[in-house]
Protein backbone atom coordinates (compact mmCIF):
# COMPACT_ATOMS: atom_id res chain seq x y z
CA UNK A 1 0.00 0.00 0.00
CA UNK A 2 1.20 3.45 -0.78
CA UNK A 3 0.05 6.81 -0.80
CA UNK A 4 -0.12 9.06 -4.02
CA UNK A 5 0.15 12.61 -4.79
CA UNK A 6 -3.01 14.05 -5.78
CA UNK A 7 -3.86 15.04 -9.58
CA UNK A 8 -6.03 17.37 -11.51
CA UNK A 9 -9.31 14.92 -11.35
CA UNK A 10 -8.83 13.73 -7.63
CA UNK A 11 -8.44 15.27 -4.03
CA UNK A 12 -7.43 12.50 -2.48
CA UNK A 13 -5.47 9.11 -4.18
CA UNK A 14 -4.79 6.18 -2.09
CA UNK A 15 -3.27 2.93 -4.25
CA UNK A 16 -4.13 -0.59 -2.88
CA UNK A 17 -2.38 -4.13 -3.63
CA UNK A 18 -4.81 -6.74 -3.01
CA UNK A 19 -3.51 -10.28 -2.98
CA UNK A 20 -6.32 -12.93 -2.44
CA UNK A 21 -4.01 -14.70 -0.56
CA UNK A 22 -4.82 -12.69 2.44
CA UNK A 23 -8.01 -12.92 3.15
CA UNK A 24 -9.85 -13.28 6.20
CA UNK A 25 -12.04 -16.64 5.04
CA UNK A 26 -12.90 -18.25 1.94
CA UNK A 27 -11.16 -19.37 -1.33
CA UNK A 28 -8.43 -17.89 -3.55
CA UNK A 29 -11.56 -18.08 -6.10
CA UNK A 30 -14.30 -16.29 -3.45
CA UNK A 31 -13.05 -14.38 -0.38
CA UNK A 32 -13.65 -11.44 1.86
CA UNK A 33 -10.79 -9.01 2.64
CA UNK A 34 -9.82 -6.35 4.79
CA UNK A 35 -9.10 -2.61 3.52
CA UNK A 36 -6.70 -1.66 6.37
CA UNK A 37 -5.24 1.69 6.00
CA UNK A 38 -4.31 1.92 9.42
CA UNK A 39 -1.15 3.89 9.44
CA UNK A 40 -1.99 6.19 6.24
CA UNK A 41 -3.38 9.10 7.67
CA UNK A 42 -6.79 7.82 5.53
CA UNK A 43 -10.20 6.35 6.19
CA UNK A 44 -11.86 4.37 4.16
CA UNK A 45 -14.92 7.31 4.15
CA UNK A 46 -12.44 9.83 2.57
CA UNK A 47 -12.93 8.18 -0.82
CA UNK A 48 -15.84 8.24 -2.83
CA UNK A 49 -14.90 6.10 -6.36
CA UNK A 50 -12.98 3.24 -7.00
CA UNK A 51 -11.41 1.66 -10.35
CA UNK A 52 -9.03 -1.26 -10.52
CA UNK A 53 -5.94 -0.55 -12.32
CA UNK A 54 -4.60 -4.47 -12.98
CA UNK A 55 -5.00 -7.67 -12.43
CA UNK A 56 -2.77 -10.85 -11.97
CA UNK A 57 -4.94 -13.76 -11.99
CA UNK A 58 -4.21 -17.55 -12.73
CA UNK A 59 -5.28 -19.53 -15.67
CA UNK A 60 -5.29 -22.50 -12.85
CA UNK A 61 -9.43 -22.87 -13.40
CA UNK A 62 -10.52 -26.07 -15.48
CA UNK A 63 -12.92 -26.23 -19.15
CA UNK A 64 -15.01 -28.32 -16.78
CA UNK A 65 -15.12 -27.68 -13.34
CA UNK A 66 -16.40 -29.77 -9.97
CA UNK A 67 -20.04 -29.14 -9.47
CA UNK A 68 -20.73 -28.20 -13.59
CA UNK A 69 -19.68 -31.48 -14.67
CA UNK A 70 -22.52 -33.52 -14.99
CA UNK A 71 -25.41 -34.71 -17.83
CA UNK A 72 -27.88 -36.80 -18.42
CA UNK A 73 -28.33 -39.96 -20.86
CA UNK A 74 -31.24 -41.46 -21.05
CA UNK A 75 -31.69 -44.89 -23.26
CA UNK A 76 -35.63 -45.70 -23.37
CA UNK A 77 -36.73 -44.72 -20.21
CA UNK A 78 -33.85 -44.76 -17.93
CA UNK A 79 -31.81 -41.74 -17.50
CA UNK A 80 -28.47 -41.56 -15.42
CA UNK A 81 -26.62 -38.35 -14.69
CA UNK A 82 -23.68 -39.20 -15.90
CA UNK A 83 -20.59 -37.16 -13.66
CA UNK A 84 -17.08 -35.93 -15.94
CA UNK A 85 -14.17 -35.79 -13.48
CA UNK A 86 -12.83 -32.01 -13.89
CA UNK A 87 -10.23 -31.52 -15.70
CA UNK A 88 -9.52 -29.65 -19.40
CA UNK A 89 -9.84 -31.65 -21.84
CA UNK A 90 -8.77 -32.75 -25.52
CA UNK A 91 -11.36 -33.28 -27.95
CA UNK A 92 -9.76 -36.68 -28.16
CA UNK A 93 -9.78 -37.32 -24.61
CA UNK A 94 -13.28 -36.11 -23.72
CA UNK A 95 -14.42 -37.91 -26.39
CA UNK A 96 -12.67 -41.26 -24.93
CA UNK A 97 -13.79 -40.28 -21.09
CA UNK A 98 -17.55 -39.52 -21.89
CA UNK A 99 -17.93 -42.92 -23.79
CA UNK A 100 -16.14 -44.62 -21.36
CA UNK A 101 -18.37 -43.31 -18.51
CA UNK A 102 -22.05 -43.94 -20.65
CA UNK A 103 -20.59 -47.32 -21.50
CA UNK A 104 -20.07 -48.29 -18.25
CA UNK A 105 -23.26 -46.46 -16.69
CA UNK A 106 -25.94 -48.42 -19.73
CA UNK A 107 -27.91 -51.12 -18.81
CA UNK A 108 -29.53 -51.83 -22.13
CA UNK A 109 -27.07 -53.89 -23.35
CA UNK A 110 -25.46 -51.60 -25.96
CA UNK A 111 -22.49 -50.48 -27.03
CA UNK A 112 -21.67 -47.10 -27.44
CA UNK A 113 -18.30 -45.22 -29.26
CA UNK A 114 -17.95 -41.68 -29.89
CA UNK A 115 -15.20 -40.05 -31.97
CA UNK A 116 -14.38 -36.19 -33.20
CA UNK A 117 -14.44 -35.19 -36.78
CA UNK A 118 -11.82 -32.52 -36.88
CA UNK A 119 -12.47 -31.15 -40.21
CA UNK A 120 -15.61 -29.76 -39.04
CA UNK A 121 -15.04 -29.80 -34.93
CA UNK A 122 -18.15 -31.79 -34.33
CA UNK A 123 -18.69 -35.19 -31.81
CA UNK A 124 -20.58 -38.03 -33.36
CA UNK A 125 -22.01 -40.58 -30.54
CA UNK A 126 -22.78 -43.99 -32.00
CA UNK A 127 -24.91 -46.84 -30.84
CA UNK A 128 -24.51 -50.81 -31.25
CA UNK A 129 -28.16 -50.85 -31.90
CA UNK A 130 -29.48 -48.35 -34.42
CA UNK A 131 -33.40 -49.08 -33.76
CA UNK A 132 -32.84 -48.08 -29.90
CA UNK A 133 -32.85 -44.16 -29.72
CA UNK A 134 -31.15 -42.54 -27.23
CA UNK A 135 -30.38 -39.32 -25.66
CA UNK A 136 -28.35 -36.52 -24.14
CA UNK A 137 -29.21 -33.48 -22.48
CA UNK A 138 -25.82 -31.50 -21.33
CA UNK A 139 -27.06 -29.32 -18.88
CA UNK A 140 -26.23 -25.26 -17.87
CA UNK A 141 -22.51 -26.18 -18.37
CA UNK A 142 -21.22 -28.91 -21.00
CA UNK A 143 -23.31 -27.80 -23.82
CA UNK A 144 -20.31 -26.14 -25.36
CA UNK A 145 -18.44 -29.43 -25.13
CA UNK A 146 -20.47 -31.50 -26.26
CA UNK A 147 -21.69 -29.26 -29.21
CA UNK A 148 -25.46 -29.51 -28.19
CA UNK A 149 -27.63 -26.51 -27.17
CA UNK A 150 -27.77 -25.37 -23.50
CA UNK A 151 -29.93 -27.31 -20.86
CA UNK A 152 -32.17 -29.58 -24.02
CA UNK A 153 -32.28 -33.20 -24.85
CA UNK A 154 -30.93 -34.48 -27.85
CA UNK A 155 -32.06 -37.41 -29.73
CA UNK A 156 -30.66 -39.67 -31.98
CA UNK A 157 -31.56 -40.28 -35.57
CA UNK A 158 -34.26 -42.83 -35.58
CA UNK A 159 -32.87 -45.87 -37.33
CA UNK A 160 -29.15 -45.02 -37.51
CA UNK A 161 -27.89 -45.04 -34.07
CA UNK A 162 -26.16 -41.76 -33.99
CA UNK A 163 -26.29 -38.32 -32.41
CA UNK A 164 -24.12 -36.06 -33.96
CA UNK A 165 -23.33 -32.38 -32.47
CA UNK A 166 -25.49 -29.59 -33.68
CA UNK A 167 -22.85 -26.75 -33.23
CA UNK A 168 -19.06 -26.89 -33.39
CA UNK A 169 -17.06 -27.77 -29.93
CA UNK A 170 -15.44 -25.33 -27.82
CA UNK A 171 -12.87 -27.01 -25.17
CA UNK A 172 -11.66 -24.30 -24.02
CA UNK A 173 -11.45 -22.91 -20.43
CA UNK A 174 -13.98 -19.98 -19.86
CA UNK A 175 -12.16 -16.91 -21.85
CA UNK A 176 -14.16 -14.19 -20.47
CA UNK A 177 -14.09 -13.65 -16.50
CA UNK A 178 -15.83 -11.44 -14.48
CA UNK A 179 -14.37 -9.81 -11.09
CA UNK A 180 -17.43 -9.09 -9.01
CA UNK A 181 -17.25 -7.44 -5.69
CA UNK A 182 -19.69 -5.47 -3.17
CA UNK A 183 -16.65 -2.77 -2.83
CA UNK A 184 -19.07 -1.18 -5.50
CA UNK A 185 -21.92 1.10 -4.21
CA UNK A 186 -25.10 -1.49 -4.71
CA UNK A 187 -22.70 -4.30 -5.92
CA UNK A 188 -24.37 -6.64 -3.48
CA UNK A 189 -27.16 -6.79 -6.22
CA UNK A 190 -26.90 -9.46 -8.86
CA UNK A 191 -25.40 -7.97 -11.77
CA UNK A 192 -24.59 -4.86 -10.00
CA UNK A 193 -21.41 -6.53 -9.21
CA UNK A 194 -18.95 -6.14 -11.60
CA UNK A 195 -15.82 -4.67 -10.85
CA UNK A 196 -14.23 -5.23 -14.23
CA UNK A 197 -14.43 -7.61 -17.47
CA UNK A 198 -11.10 -9.58 -17.88
CA UNK A 199 -10.36 -11.48 -21.45
CA UNK A 200 -8.24 -14.15 -21.13
CA UNK A 201 -8.86 -16.09 -24.78
CA UNK A 202 -5.02 -15.30 -25.34
CA UNK A 203 -3.80 -17.28 -22.66
CA UNK A 204 -2.78 -20.97 -22.66
CA UNK A 205 -4.57 -23.26 -20.04
CA UNK A 206 -2.16 -22.81 -16.66
CA UNK A 207 -1.32 -19.71 -17.75
CA UNK A 208 -1.29 -16.37 -16.34
CA UNK A 209 -3.86 -13.37 -17.29
CA UNK A 210 -2.68 -10.09 -17.15
CA UNK A 211 -4.48 -7.26 -17.86
CA UNK A 212 -4.14 -3.25 -17.34
CA UNK A 213 -6.84 -0.94 -17.26
CA UNK A 214 -5.67 2.13 -19.87
CA UNK A 215 -8.64 3.86 -18.75
CA UNK A 216 -8.84 3.97 -15.06
CA UNK A 217 -11.06 7.63 -14.94
CA UNK A 218 -13.78 5.71 -17.29
CA UNK A 219 -13.92 2.49 -15.32
CA UNK A 220 -14.21 4.11 -12.25
CA UNK A 221 -17.48 2.98 -9.94
CA UNK A 222 -18.99 4.74 -6.75
CA UNK A 223 -16.93 3.23 -3.74
CA UNK A 224 -19.37 1.33 -0.86
CA UNK A 225 -17.46 3.16 1.58
CA UNK A 226 -19.72 2.65 4.93
CA UNK A 227 -17.82 -0.80 5.27
CA UNK A 228 -13.77 -1.66 4.94
CA UNK A 229 -14.08 -5.37 4.38
CA UNK A 230 -15.10 -6.69 0.85
CA UNK A 231 -16.17 -9.61 -0.79
CA UNK A 232 -14.39 -10.29 -4.06
CA UNK A 233 -14.92 -13.19 -6.23
CA UNK A 234 -14.56 -14.41 -10.26
CA UNK A 235 -17.26 -16.30 -12.33
CA UNK A 236 -18.09 -16.22 -16.03
CA UNK A 237 -20.34 -14.20 -18.04
CA UNK A 238 -23.39 -16.12 -16.60
CA UNK A 239 -22.67 -15.71 -13.19
CA UNK A 240 -20.97 -18.85 -12.40
CA UNK A 241 -18.17 -19.22 -10.20
CA UNK A 242 -14.71 -19.83 -11.37
CA UNK A 243 -12.23 -22.25 -9.74
CA UNK A 244 -8.70 -21.26 -9.24
CA UNK A 245 -7.92 -24.67 -7.99
CA UNK A 246 -5.81 -22.87 -4.61
CA UNK A 247 -3.93 -20.83 -6.54
CA UNK A 248 -4.20 -17.13 -5.58
CA UNK A 249 -4.65 -13.36 -8.00
CA UNK A 250 -3.31 -10.37 -7.26
CA UNK A 251 -4.74 -6.88 -8.23
CA UNK A 252 -4.12 -2.72 -8.13
CA UNK A 253 -6.55 -0.96 -6.69
CA UNK A 254 -6.89 3.13 -6.97
CA UNK A 255 -9.19 4.48 -4.09
CA UNK A 256 -9.94 8.11 -4.36
CA UNK A 257 -12.10 11.26 -4.20
CA UNK A 258 -13.16 12.97 -7.11
CA UNK A 259 -11.97 16.56 -7.35
CA UNK A 260 -14.43 19.41 -7.67
CA UNK A 261 -11.81 22.10 -9.39
CA UNK A 262 -13.05 20.84 -12.77
CA UNK A 263 -16.75 21.93 -12.24
CA UNK A 264 -15.98 24.85 -10.22
CA UNK A 265 -13.51 25.89 -13.56
CA UNK A 266 -17.00 25.31 -15.84
CA UNK A 267 -19.18 27.37 -13.47
CA UNK A 268 -16.48 30.36 -14.03
CA UNK A 269 -16.53 30.02 -17.39
CA UNK A 270 -19.84 30.13 -17.51
CA UNK A 271 -20.23 32.87 -15.25
CA UNK A 272 -17.47 35.19 -17.37
CA UNK A 273 -19.31 34.06 -20.55
CA UNK A 274 -22.62 35.28 -18.69
CA UNK A 275 -21.02 38.77 -18.64
CA UNK A 276 -20.93 39.47 -22.10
Amino acid sequence: MSKQQPTFLYDKTFIYHLNSANRIDGTNSDFNIKVDLTGTGYSITDFDSVCLLSASIPKSYYAIQDLQNSFTFREKNTSHIIIIPPGTYSATDFSTTVIGLINNTTTDGNTYTMFIDFKTAKFTISSSNSSDLFHINPGNYLYNRFGLNKNQETSSVDGLGILPSINVIDMSPESDLFIRSDIISGGADANEDIFYDVQASNVPPYGRIQTIDTDPQQHSRVLNNTQDTYRFHITDEFGNPINLNGINWTSTILFFKKSSIPQKIKDFISYIVNLF
